[in-house]
C-alpha cells in the first residue's frame, strides 16, 4: 500500500511538472541563419514566424555584440543595424530570439573587414623624378594596387640617412609622426580622427618646391592602412636639386638701405621690366625665368599696366616712401630683379639682386 501512494505521488509530479514547463511554439527563422554583410554599417531585417500557442507574439530578440543593435518590437520581424567594421578582421555577431514556450532561435551575422583596414604586404611602387631644378621637381608615384591606400613624399637626405637605410625605422617613425599630427589636427577642429585625407590611392604626380639648391633629397612611398597600420616595406628614389642659375649679366642692379633700387643696363636700347618681390614669393618659382613670367602673367590678369613696370637706360626707383600709406617696403628679405621684354616677350636673361631691408622706426 505505502509503495503504491509514493507511486501515485510521482507520477502527479511528473505530470504537473510537464505541464508548466512544456514546449508548445516553435520559432521559425525564414531564410538564411548566417547572414554575410559587407564592412559598411548597414541594417536588414530577419523575419520569422511563431507556430503553436504563441503564434503572432513578438520574440525578444538579444546581440551578443554592442556593435549589431536589435529591435524586435514588431511581431514577425527582428530589425538589425550594424556599425561600419573599421578594422582588419572579420568579427561574428549571434542574435538570439526568445519566446515562452519555444526553444531559442539563433541568427549568426559574420561581417567582413574593410579593406582599407587590410595592411597590404604586397604593395609595390614606381618611383620616378623629373623636371629637377634649383628649388623644384616633378614627382610620380605608381602602385601596383591601386585600391590600396599609401603615404609618400618627400625629405631631406639627412632626414632619412639619419636611419641608417633601415626603411622600417623611417616608416615606422614618419607613420608615427603622421598619425599624431593628423590626430591634433582633428581635435583642434573638433572632427573625428581620420587618415583618409593624409593618404593617398592610385598613381600620382605633384610638383614640389621649396627646395635648397644642389641638396639631395629622397622621393619616398610606403603602404598604410586607415587605422595607421604599415608592412613596413618602402620605396625610396634619391634626387639632387640643380645649381640656381647666376644672375644674367644683361642688367646691373644695386640696392642701398633706404631700398633704392638701380638698374644699369648693358645694352641702354633695351626696353626692360624692373620689379621687386618678397623672397618668400621670388623662392616658390623653380627658377628666375619662372619668377618673371608668373609676374608677368599677374600683370596681365590684374588692373595694372605692365607699361608701368616698364623702362629704356639707366634708371632709379625707391620702394620707400615714409610718406606713402601703402606699398612700402617692411622689413624682410627681397629680391629685385629686372628683364628685357619688348610688349610681348623676353628678349634677355634675367638679373637679380637679393637684399634685405628694415623699415626705419619711427
Amino acid at each position: 500500500m505505502i509503495v503504491a501512494m509514493v507511486l501515485i505521488i510521482v507520477t502527479i509530479s511528473c505530470e504537473k511538472d510537464n505541464g508548466g514547463s512544456g514546449i508548445d511554439s516553435t520559432i521559425n527563422i525564414s531564410g538564411k541563419k548566417l547572414l554575410t554583410v559587407s564592412s559598411e554599417a548597414s541594417g536588414f531585417e530577419v523575419k520569422y514566424s511563431v507556430t503553436g500557442s504563441g503564434a503572432g507574439q513578438a520574440v525578444t530578440a538579444v546581440s551578443d555584440q554592442d556593435w549589431a543593435v536589435v529591435d524586435g518590437s514588431v511581431p514577425g520581424t527582428v530589425s538589425v543595424s550594424v556599425g561600419a567594421n573599421l578594422s582588419a578582421e572579420d568579427r561574428t555577431a549571434v542574435i538570439t530570439l526568445t519566446l515562452k514556450g519555444a526553444e531559442d532561435a539563433f541568427v549568426t551575422v559574420l561581417q567582413s573587414s574593410d579593406p582599407d583596414y587590410r595592411i597590404d604586404t604586397k604593395q609595390s611602387f614606381a618611383l620616378a623624378v623629373t623636371d629637377v631644378e634649383a628649388s623644384s621637381a616633378f614627382v610620380t608615384v605608381a602602385p601596383t594596387n591601386s585600391d590600396s591606400y599609401y603615404c609618400y613624399g618627400v625629405v631631406t637626405a639627412e632626414q632619412y640617412s639619419k636611419f641608417n637605410g633601415n626603411g622600417k625605422a623611417f616608416v615606422a617613425d614618419y607613420a608615427k609622426q603622421l598619425i599624431d599630427y593628423a590626430r591634433k589636427a582633428a581635435e583642434a577642429n573638433g572632427q573625428e580622427f581620420s587618415l583618409k585625407n593624409y593618404l593617398t590611392k592610385g598613381y600620382k604626380s605633384h610638383t614640389y618646391d621649396g627646395f635648397t639648391p644642389l641638396s639631395d633629397y629622397y622621393l619616398f612611398a610606403f603602404d598604410m592602412t586607415l587605422g595607421g597600420e604599415c608592412s613596413g616595406n618602402v620605396a625610396v628614389k634619391k634626387f639632387t636639386t640643380k645649381k640656381y642659375p647666376d644672375s644674367a649679366p644683361d642688367f646691373r642692379i644695386t640696392v642701398d638701405a633706404d631700398a633704392n633700387v638701380k638698374v644699369v643696363p648693358s645694352d641702354a636700347s633695351v626696353t626692360y621690366v624692373l620689379t621687386v618681390d618678397s623672397y618668400e614669393v621670388w623662392s616658390k618659382s623653380a627658377t628666375p625665368k619662372a619668377c618673371a613670367e608668373d609676374f608677368l602673367k599677374w600683370v596681365e590678369e590684374s588692373d595694372n599696366s605692365i607699361r608701368s613696370f616698364m623702362h629704356q637706360g639707366e634708371f632709379s626707383e625707391c620702394y620707400y616712401n615714409p610718406k606713402a600709406q601703402m606699398g612700402n617696403l617692411t622689413t624682410g628679405d627681397y629680391v629685385a630683379y629686372a628683364f628685357g621684354y619688348n610688349g610681348s616677350k623676353i628678349t634677355t636673361g634675367i638679373s637679380y639682386l637679393k637684399f634685405h631691408f628694415d623699415e626705419p622706426k619711427k
